[in-house]
C-alpha cells in the first residue's frame, strides 16, 4: 500500500441490535466440538449472492463480483389444477439463503442429494426460531419454490484471461404441493432433488458455517452473505499478504438499492460489524487516506469461524 494509507480498525459504536448480537456472540460454542451446529454453504456461493430485495416484476437478475457475474433466473412448476406452468418469482432476501444452508446440511449428513423438505422444515424453523405459522410462514414456503425452481449461469475470467461460462440448477427435480383454493395458493416443494452437478461439487467444496452464528444474524441478508464470504475467503489469504478491496467494487456486489457509494459504505459498515462480532477472528481494516478519504477494506489472513471440515470421504465422481 501507498504510505499516504493508514488502516483503521472495525468495529464502529454498537447500536441497539449490534448489543444484542454481541451478547449472543459470546455464548457461540466451539462448533469443533458440536457438529449439530454446523452448518454448510457451497464456496461459489459464498462468493456470490441472491437478490437482497424482492423484484416482482423481473424475470433475471444479476450480481458481479470482481471478474465473475451470476445470473439468476426465476422459473417455473407445473400447476395440475390448471395443466399448465405457473411463473416463479426469484428467490430473495434472508430465506432462500437460510433454506439453501439447511439443505446442503441435511445433503452432506445424509451424503444424498435427496431433500425431504416436508419432514425437515419445522426442525429447521425451530433451530433457527422463525414462524412455523402465519404470514412468514406461507413466505417460507413460496421462497423454497422460488429457489429449487431457479437456474444460475456463471460467467468468469480464467486465469489466461478468457471468459468461462458455466450453466447448473441447485435443485433437478421437485414435488410441488398445490392448493385448490385459488385465493389462498401457497405452492411449495414437499421434496427436493439436489442436481447431480451441484450435488457432488457442494460434497467436496462444502464450507462449513456456524449455525449459530447464522441464527445471529438471520434478520439480515447482507450479513448472512458477508458471514458466508469472509468464512470462505479470509483463511485463503496468504499470511502477510492482505488483500484490498474497493468500496466500487463491494458496492457493485452488495450495493442493491444504492445509487451513490458513500450511502452504500454507512450502511455496509454497520452490518459489518455484525458479522465481526459473531466471527471473533476476522481481521479486516478500513483504509483510509491521509485526506481521511475511505478508499475500501483490506483483509488479511484470519483463522475460519469452523476450524474443522465436517466433509469426510466426499462422494466419487
Amino acid at each position: 500500500m501507498a504510505t499516504n494509507e493508514n488502516a483503521n480498525t472495525m468495529p464502529l459504536r454498537l447500536t441497539p441490535k449490534q448489543g444484542r448480537i454481541v451478547a449472543g456472540a459470546g455464548r457461540l460454542v466451539d462448533n469443533e466440538s458440536d457438529a449439530k451446529r454446523v452448518t454448510y454453504s457451497h464456496s461459489v456461493m459464498c462468493q456470490t449472492s441472491l437478490p437482497l430485495k424482492d423484484h416482482p416484476d423481473r424475470r433475471e437478475w444479476k450480481n458481479q463480483n470482481g471478474r465473475s457475474i451470476v445470473v439468476i433466473e426465476a422459473g417455473q412448476v407445473y400447476d395440475p389444477n390448471k395443466a399448465d406452468m405457473v411463473k416463479l418469482g426469484l428467490p430473495y432476501g434472508t430465506k432462500p439463503r437460510l433454506i439453501l444452508l439447511d439443505w446442503n446440511r441435511q445433503a452432506i449428513l445424509s451424503r444424498s442429494p435427496d431433500i425431504e423438505v416436508e419432514d425437515t422444515l419445522y426442525a429447521f424453523l425451530r433451530r433457527l426460531k422463525l414462524p412455523r405459522e402465519g404470514r412468514v410462514y406461507n413466505m417460507i414456503k413460496k421462497q423454497l419454490a422460488a429457489l429449487a425452481a431457479c437456474q444460475m449461469t456463471i460467467g468468469w475470467t480464467t486465469d489466461d484471461g478468457n471468459g468461462s461460462t458455466g450453466y447448473g440448477r441447485i435443485v433437478s427435480n421437485m414435488n410441488v404441493l398445490f392448493s385448490k383454493n385459488e385465493k389462498q395458493r401457497i405452492l411449495w416443494p414437499n421434496t427436493v432433488t439436489l442436481s447431480t452437478d451441484y450435488f457432488h461439487s457442494l460434497m467436496h467444496h462444502a464450507v462449513p458455517l456456524d449455525e449459530g452464528a447464522l441464527y445471529l444474524l438471520r434478520d439480515s441478508a447482507l450479513e448472512l452473505d458477508l458471514y458466508a464470504m469472509l468464512s470462505e475467503r479470509l483463511h485463503r489469504i496468504p499470511p502477510g499478504k492482505p488483500q484490498f478491496i474497493s468500496w466500487a467494487s463491494l458496492h457493485a456486489q452488495y450495493g442493491e438499492g444504492y445509487k451513490r457509494v458513500r450511502d452504500f459504505r454507512l450502511r455496509f459498515l454497520r452490518h459489518l460489524t455484525n458479522v465481526q462480532a459473531v466471527y471473533h477472528e476476522a481481521r479486516i481494516d478500513e483504509i483510509k487516506a491521509d485526506s481521511g478519504r475511505s478508499k475500501g477494506l483490506m483483509l488479511r489472513h484470519s483463522k475460519p469461524p469452523v476450524r474443522k471440515l465436517m466433509v469426510q470421504n466426499p462422494v466419487k465422481n
